[in-house]
């Protein structure tokens, strides 16, 4: 028992330092970097979603890796260039294929935390799938997203992390929950 709010509090103290950085990170750059949405958004993201908790994690000497095989490399890179296509026809902006490429950025990031990190601590502890995709997806709707309106968490995030959670154990992986969560984000901002 032990363990379990061990993993359950270690799970939610990445998402809300996570959070903290985003927050921080994104006023930082806003003060450097005016006008550029990469610098002021997709850089912090991926700084404070990414890399601070793989950071903790080697602390912790907590051993997940995410294997990424080639050719996942691949079907992540062709989603990308499929979308980025696929936008820039449709809306001759060259703007919103750099949305594109962040909401790739965010999409690889949080999944690397959400189903890949948190997913795994939690599954150390918790050997039902269906849990460790509940309490995955309630860490990532109402702590990773804390700043955002409650019943959208509960009416849209909650349900999408469950969705992404069941991709991650059906597909043994996150390649197919960040191209799924990355053109979910693509298109409720583009519609």
């Amino acid at each position: 028992m032990k363990n379990f709010i061990e993993s359950i509090l270690y799970s939610l103290s990445l998402s809300i330092i996570s959070g903290l950085f985003v927050v921080l990170t994104m006023l930082v750059s806003k003060i450097y970097f005016f006008d550029d949405i990469f610098f002021q958004m997709s850089v912090p993201t991926v700084i404070s979603i990414f890399l601070i908790p793989y950071m903790i994690n080697r602390y912790h000497k907590i051993r997940y890796t995410c294997y990424i095989s080639s050719r996942n490399i691949i079907v992540v890179l062709t989603s990308m260039c499929i979308s980025f296509f696929v936008v820039y026809l449709v809306y001759n902006q060259a703007n919103l294929v750099l949305l594109c490429f962040h909401f790739f950025l965010v999409a690889i990031s949080e999944e690397y935390l959400y189903r890949g990190i948190i997913y795994f601590r939690l599954s150390e502890e918790i050997k039902s799938e269906i849990f460790v995709v509940l309490i995955s997806s309630c860490i990532f709707a109402f702590f990773g997203h804390m700043g955002e309106p409650f019943y959208y968490n509960l009416i849209y995030r909650f349900p999408l992390g469950i969705l992404f959670g069941f991709l991650r154990v059906k597909t043994g992986g996150i390649t197919y929950p960040i191209i799924v969560h990355a053109f979910y984000n693509i298109i409720i901002t583009i519609w």
